[in-house]
Parts: C-alpha cells; structure tokens; sequence
C-alpha cells in the first residue's frame, strides 16, 4: 500500500512538472514561431471544403484541388488504424517556398505544408507522400487529446495536447510510427528505399559492438546516428514484426492512460507479451538488422573501384565533373565542417574553391571550368517566401556570377560541350517552366511548361538544343522522357511505378543515372534512343551521382560507413546486378499485407469537395486554442496560479493571451492581455497589465498599469556564405511598473533600438559563428520619480575562428551614457562574470573568451542521464562603473551538455571558478543553461 501511494505521488509530480515545462517550453516556441514562418501580408487567400478538412492555399495556387483527396482518404484510414474521432482539421499550403516539408501541429491545430515537391532519392508523388505521412501526425494528436481529456477533461485545452506528446513520447516513435505508416499505405514508401536505410546498414555492418539505445534517442557529436526517421521506423516495423499491427497503438494510447502515464518504456514492457524492456528490444532489433545485412552481403562478390576518397571522418562528396587539368571538382558537406565545393586530384589532395551556404544539392551543372549550381536566397522578410538563383561558380578563381532571372530556379544541368544551361523554375502557381539558355549570348532559346502532376525531377540537355532529357516524377511513375524540341514531340525511355531514379548526366549517346532498380541503389546508363537499362556498378550499400570522364572511366560516389565517398571506375562495363536487402522488402511487405487486410473493414465514401471561395483573414483573427488555471509569461519564462486564455489565427498573424493570475515571487495580483500580429511588414505588439500589491495582511492600497506597445522589422539577407541580420525595433511604454524589493513603484519610458550581425555559415557544431561580427545600440528615455534622463547604449564584437574542430573566440565591448538618477532600473550593458550588475552598474566594458570542445563521451547511466559533449571556456572581462572605479573577472569554465531522463533538448551545466579584481578573491559557480551563449 505504501509503495502505491509512493507511486501515485511521483506521478502526480511527473503531471506537474510536466506541465509546467510543457506550458512553458510550448508558450516560447510559438513566441518565436514567426522567425520561421510568414507570408506576404497582400497575398489573397481561398479554401476548399470536404467531409474532414478545410484546405487553405493562395488564391493564385491552382494545384489545391489535388490535395484534397489523398489528405481526405489518409485522415479517415489513419484514425481508423490509431483509434479516435478526429475533428476537421484545417490544412495550410505554402507554396511560395521551394523547401519540401510538412507538419502537423496544435495550438492551434492545424496542417502546414509546403508544396515543392522533394527532388531526393525518394521516389512518388508528393502530395501522396505528404498524406499518409503526416495524417499519421494528426492521428497521434487526436489519440494524444483524447487520453488525456480523460484525465483532466478540458483543462489546459491543445498546449496540454503538444506539450505532453513532446515529453512522454521519444520523438523516434513519433517520426518512426509516421514513416512506417507511410510505407505500409505507398509502395513508394521510404522503409522500401535502400537509399534511406543503407546509411544505417553501413554503420551497423561496421561497428564493434552494438549501439546502445541512448546513442540511437539521443545521437552523437563525434559520428554518425540514424535519425529519429530511420531509427524509428526499424524499431516500429520490428515491433510490428515481432508483437502485431495493434502493439504500437496500444503502447501509445496507454502511455497517455493513469497507470502509465508518462512511462512509455514501461508501457511498452507491460504491453509486450515478452516482458521485454525497451532497451533489449532495442538491442534486439539492431542485433537482427546486423545480422540481416552481414547475411545478404558476406557472399557477395562485390566489385573494387579505385578509391579518390577515404575520410575518417563521416563526410559525403558528391562528383560534379572533371576540369582541365583532370582534377574532381566535388561538393563536400561534412559532419564536422562547413559545405564547400572542393578540387581533388589524383593523388586524393583537396583544395577548398569556395565555402557555400545553403544550396540546393540535388542537381548541379559543370562547364569544364564552372560549377553552376541553385542557391538557396531567403526573402528579406517573409520565412515563407524564398528563392533559388542560379550561380556560376569559376574553379580556378573561387567567383561567383549570378545567371538567375526568375530566381526561383532549381535544378541546373549544362550540355556537355559547356555551351547551354537548362533550369527549372518553379513558379507560385504550382507549375513548373524548364528554360534553355546559350551561355556564351545569355539568350534564352526555348521553354517548356508543366503541371504539377508532371514534376521535373533531374535534367540533361545537349549542345544542339535538340533533346532535352528529363526524370520526371507522374501521379503513377518515375521515368525518363525525351523531349524533341524540333518536332515537339515526347518519348518515355524508361518508367517505373515504385523504383528511384535520380542524378541524370548526358554524356556522348547514353544517358547516366542513379536507381535501385534492382534493390540496391547503383549506378545505370541507357541509350539516348532507349533501350534496357544497364547496370555498372555492384557495390555493398549503394553508389550514386555518376559523372563519365569522356576516357572510358567513370566517377560515382560509393556510400560507405563514412559517408559517400568517391570512387572510380577505369573502363565503364555493363555488370549483372545483384539484388540486395529482402529482409527490407519482406518487412515493408508485412507492413502493407497488414494494412491491406485492415482496410477491408472500413467502408469509404465518396470524396465532395466544395468550390473555392475567398478566405477571409479579417474574420479568422481570432482562435482560442487553450486555456488552463496558470499565467505563463514567455518574456519572463514564469509560471504563476491564475487563469489564461491563448489563441492563434491558422496562418500565424495574430496571437494573444488574456490572463489574470497571482504573481508568487512579487506578491502581485496581475491581469491583462499581450497581442502580437505578424501580418504586415513591422512586428507589432501590445500588451497591458494590471498590477495590484498585496501587503502582508492581504490588503490592497494602491494599482499600477503597464502599456507597452512596440514594432520590429525583422531582415535577413544571404550573400555567398554569409547571412546578414538587421532588426530596427521601437518601443513606448507611456505606463510603466517595476518591483523595487520594496515595494511597487511606477515609470514611463521610451526606446529606440538597433540590431545588426553578420556572419559566415557554420557548423552547428562549433562553439561560435565560424566568422562574423554583431552590434547592438539602444538610446531610452525615461521618466522616474520625477526625474527625467537618457540613456544611449552600444555593444559590438566579433567572432573569430579558433585553432582546432568547433572552437572560436567571442569578443565584446560596449559603453553607455546615462542619467541614472531617471533610470535606476535600465542597462544595455554587461557585468563582468560573477559580479551582480544592480549591485555593479557598469558604464563600458571589454570581454574576451575562448572556447573548445573537449570530449565527446556519449556516456550514458541508465535512463538517468547522456553526457554528450564537454567543452572547456576561459574567459576575461574588464569594466568601468559610473564613477570610473575598474573591476575585473577572470574566469576558467567546465560545460556538460546533458540530456536527462532521455529528453531531447539537452541541459547545459557550467562549472565556473573566478578570480576577481579588485578584491583578489576566488569565487566558484555553478549555472544551468538551455542556450548559454545566445546572441
């Protein structure tokens, strides 16, 4: 009885806690969610209409109509499979942007997809792909609402919904129980793609010893890990495999459930008939994947190329084509580097040409002498809205030229005498227009258009303009169609409704490609005027990107534990292809026969969907999406006891909160509303409170007001490698109040201020930016105690790199002139490290420090925590106070990046010893921090 109530109680405390860091951590990413998204506040909407969904796209979008009925039929089977009553879901289209994505989200709940179709290994229609995947999503929410409407019934409204899938879930499952959803629906499906599954086969093939489960949840930064995609999808299908099609909805349903609530491991061990614990499952799966690959590859004879490439560390090249000189010109995208295009001669010595950001890495062209390539270029203000510009890059001087004209333009391919470029852009309607232009006149010679139905994939011209070459992704098929620009006419080479085919190169009369045709992605070629394809290469996991030498040879990129590296073939030879990976298919087969047999029992009706009609914004402001009995305030990052009301319209213009709540640490009874909306060019905001002090004999003598009211313009530019940030932002608080300590008291004040940055892409790795520099100004006035003053404010620095992998230095210094009789409460400036800066007003200052990763030991107790990563800081910080007296800290820092309890957001812990100045003393701290060095 006692260890029940023990039980009870420390899942009461996981409810709580989970709520409130659920509440909390949900409440600032959709604080922060317009950085990501935003579309153009003169674009008109419209909306269609079915039994399930409300579809919401731009008025100019004329492909609209073909999502509905793979979304309408993949909502009804999808909550059939994982049981709920799903209510009509709205779906928002983007296709304005040439990312492809999707994703499904609560609070509000709601679809968000983007249209451009994935131009990747992975063969099928876009929209179909889109449908099975991400209806899956919208299932677990609904499942995930349900449950837990059960327990707290309507109390916190769809924040509870997000916030708890988020922690209670691993995200593999989540990703892992999507992706094999997909696979069972789609005989185009990515559990049936070698090309998503081989990187994981390679590293296991390769290991000593088994991954452990905490290195597949977590991941590493020193090697490679599956993804929370791959990983989860073998350890659903193999759940599925060893338990049955109803285990995982089970396991999932019932984590939500009061015996197990938040326990998913220990659902899972409940559920299964084995008694397994997750993490021998995990190890048992590996174990049979492992064995699986050994099986289908120890008694195979495979080809042996010459290697150009051999890294130690896990890095992809991708052959572009071959210069003058006979060196490989290559893109190179490194676990621990920045993508860059390299040159690598025979002996395998590289030369970095020129350092990239963002690119669109599926197709490139090459002339002999330039790299012409489609780079990424975000829109000044809107994350909704980019562009591609075609780029020339010359590799022997490192310089860019713009060619682009439309500057939505993907997928560059150059004739093979270097004389014309073919692109394709891809136009905010939904079609597509393919365009040939003479490089040596830049005129443009000729064009073609296409549905969205009708989706180019990969392209090859030749020198005459005769015959343009194209994959080309159908409704129904993947193929080769050749199109001949004198007669006007079209012939399909070669199709496919479930295999891939990527990477088309044009070189003399055959046509080079990448498949897995017959089970293992390899390289192909096929006659200009068709035929059967020709297999050339039989490797162990896979080979890609083909690029003919024009000598008889060949270069591929061969994918290997490290990465895809490339490899040579001296004199091309068709070869007899060997299949490969039936374990995989039979699985993925399992999946479908499962689905197809489920399926039977549902009776599908007829799909009606409504005409468009306008959208009208104006009336859709406003949508209450969740409530509960706490005030969360995103700025402060508090929790308090009171009530709150949050909406947020479907295309992410406006939110707001309406709260009234007991402010804990002030003794403040607090009521008001924030209100942020997005649509126009500034940011705007509002927000007003009401302040009611307390006193120790629960009376009320005096309120306060707060007004503040404020507009940002936030920009962002790209040039080459480097991103430039530039964010203006005003403010006005003609009411104003602030907790002295002792007591409330209140002010007014306002500001202008000024944000700029520059700096060069960077691995996510590093400690800091690679290279770049920042600068902010602020200048305040203020009205306090009736005093009046100013305050003008200016820091600067700059990022420098270090001398070993991920390290760099952080430089900063600012100064600040002040009235500070008006202004008691108002700084822009930094205090040198442990030092209080209300105790230490600082008027300028200087710091310096140097940061390193140490040791990245992925090491693991249990479930308790992952220690992935330690670095070490030293740091000195020199500053002057109003009345010119210096202090000063020296500081040597020890930081753990920790993930607890299998969290996926890590926790930083900074063990910190100071020396200060000038009080000679030793100080030691110790601090947690989820982003320590923000900027």
């Amino acid at each position: 009885m006692q260890m029940r109530n023990i039980r009870k109680f420390l899942q009461i405390l996981l409810f709580t806690l989970s709520i409130g860091t659920a509440l909390v951590s949900v409440t600032e990413s959709c604080d922060a969610q317009y950085f990501i998204w935003g579309n153009e506040p003169m674009m008109k909407w419209k909306e269609r209409s079915s039994s399930h969904l409300n579809l919401i796209s731009p008025a100019s979008f004329k492909a609209d109509s073909v999502f509905i009925p793979y979304f309408d039929s993949a909502i009804v089977y999808q909550t059939h499979f994982l049981p709920s009553v799903p209510k009509k879901l709205n779906i928002i289209l983007h296709p304005n942007t040439l990312i492809s994505n999707g994703f499904v989200a609560w609070a509000p709940a709601r679809s968000e997809l983007f249209t451009a179709p994935a131009r990747d290994f992975y063969p099928g229609f876009w929209p179909q792909q889109l449908a099975w995947h991400e209806m899956r999503h919208f299932a677990q929410y609904s499942v995930a609402q349900v449950q837990l409407k059960k327990r707290v019934g309507w109390l916190f409204g769809e924040y509870l919904t997000v916030g708890m899938m988020g922690i209670v879930v691993p995200s593999w499952y989540i990703e892992g129980d999507a992706t094999a959803s997909e696979t069972a629906f789609l005989n185009t499906g990515r559990g049936r793609s070698p090309s998503f599954s081989a990187p994981f086969f390679a590293w296991l093939s390769s290991r000593r010893r088994l991954p452990d489960y905490d290195r597949c949840v977590i991941g590493s930064d020193e090697s490679y890990s599956p993804d929370r995609y791959l990983y989860g999808y073998w350890m659903v299908a193999s759940g599925q495999k060893s338990f049955g099609a109803q285990f995982w909805p089970k396991v999932y349903a019932e984590t939500f459930m009061k015996d197990n609530f938040g326990m998913f491991p220990r659902t899972f061990k409940q559920i299964n008939p084995k008694d397994l614990q997750l993490h021998d499952f995990h190890k048992k799966t590996m174990q049979w994947i492992r064995d699986s690959v050994v099986t289908e590859t120890s008694n195979i004879k495979f080809s042996q190329y010459a290697a150009l490439t051999n890294t130690k560390d896990y890095c992809s090249y991708r052959p572009v084509g071959i210069d003058k000189s006979g060196n490989i010109i290559a893109f190179r995208k490194s676990l621990h580097g920045e993508p860059c295009f390299v040159s690598i001669d025979n002996s395998g010595s590289e030369k970095v040409i020129r350092y990239t950001n963002y690119i669109h890495d599926e197709s490139f062209g090459f002339d002999g002498q330039s790299v012409y390539y489609a780079e990424y270029r975000p829109h000044e203000r809107w994350g909704l809205v980019d562009f591609a510009r075609t780029v020339k890059l010359d590799c022997s001087t490192g310089k860019t030229e713009n060619l682009s004209v439309t500057y939505k333009e993907l997928l560059p391919a150059v004739s093979p005498g270097g004389n014309v470029l073919a692109t394709c852009a891809y136009r905010n309607d939904g079609t597509y227009q393919v365009a040939v232009v003479n490089l040596s006149t830049r005129q443009t010679m000729g064009w073609a258009e296409f549905t969205y139905n009708e989706q180019p994939i990969s392209l090859a011209i030749d020198d005459n303009v005769h015959y343009l070459y194209m994959i080309q992704q159908t409704v129904n098929d993947r193929r080769i169609v050749k199109y001949n620009a004198v007669s006007r006419s079209s012939e399909v080479l070669f199709s496919t409704s479930v295999k891939n085919i990527s990477s088309l190169f044009l070189s003399e009369n055959y046509l080079y490609f990448g498949s897995d045709h017959n089970g293992n992605e390899e390289i192909y070629r096929i006659s200009v005027s068709g035929g059967t394809p020709e297999c050339l290469t039989n490797t162990a996991f896979g080979a890609s990107f083909p690029v003919p030498d024009n000598r008889g040879g060949l270069y591929f990129s061969e994918l290997t534990s490290n990465g895809n590296q490339i490899r040579k073939i001296e004199e091309i030879q068709p070869v007899t292809p060997l299949s490969r990976w039936d374990f995989m298919y039979v699985l993925a087969d399992s999946l479908s026969s499962v689905a197809l047999k489920q399926t039977d029992t549902i009776r599908s009706k007829n799909i009606e969907k409504s005409d468009a009609k306008p959208y009208q914004k104006g009336r859709h402001l406003i949508h209450v999406h969740s409530w509960g009995p706490f005030t969360i305030d995103p700025s402060a990052g508090t929790i308090n006891p009171g009530i709150q009301f949050d909406s947020q319209n479907m295309l992410s213009t406006m939110s707001g909160s309406v709260f009234s709540g007991y402010n804990l640490s002030t003794a403040t009874i607090e009521s008001g509303f924030r209100a942020t909306y997005q649509g126009w060019y500034p940011v705007l905001s509002a927000g007003y409170t009401n302040y009611l002090p307390v006193d120790s004999n629960g009376m009320i003598y005096h309120y306060y007001n707060n007004l503040t009211l404020s507009a940002y313009l936030p920009l962002v530019y790209t040039r080459s490698a480097w991103t430039f940030r530039i964010t203006p932002q005003i403010e006005s608080r003609p009411w104003c109040a602030v907790d002295t300590g002792d007591g409330m008291t209140g002010y007014a004040r306002h500001g202008a201020f000024l944000s700029l940055s520059a700096y060069k892409y960077t691995n996510g790795l590093n400690m800091y930016p690679k290279l770049g520099v920042f600068f902010g100004a602020g200048d305040l006035w203020q009205k306090y105690d009736n005093h009046k003053g100013t305050m003008l404010s200016m820091i600067g620095g700059m990022w420098l790199p270090g001398f070993f992998r991920h390290d760099g230095f952080r430089i900063r210094a600012g100064f600040e002139q002040r009235d500070t009789l008006a202004l008691p409460f108002s700084t822009m400036m930094s205090a040198p490290r442990c030092y209080n800066l209300l105790e230490n007003p600082v008027s300028s200052f200087v710091s310096g420090e140097y940061a390193c990763p140490l040791l990245s030991p992925d090491f693991h107790v249990g479930s308790l925590f992952y220690l992935k990563r330690i670095s070490g800081m030293i740091s000195y910080d020199y500053a002057l106070s109003p009345g010119s007296k210096a202090f000063s800290s020296a500081g040597i820092h020890l930081m753990t990046d920790v993930n607890f309890l299998r969290l996926y957001t890590p926790i930083r812990m900074v063990f910190s010893e100071y020396y200060l100045q000038p009080s000679n003393q030793w100080q030691f701290q110790f601090g947690l921090s989820y982003d320590l060095y923000a900027y």
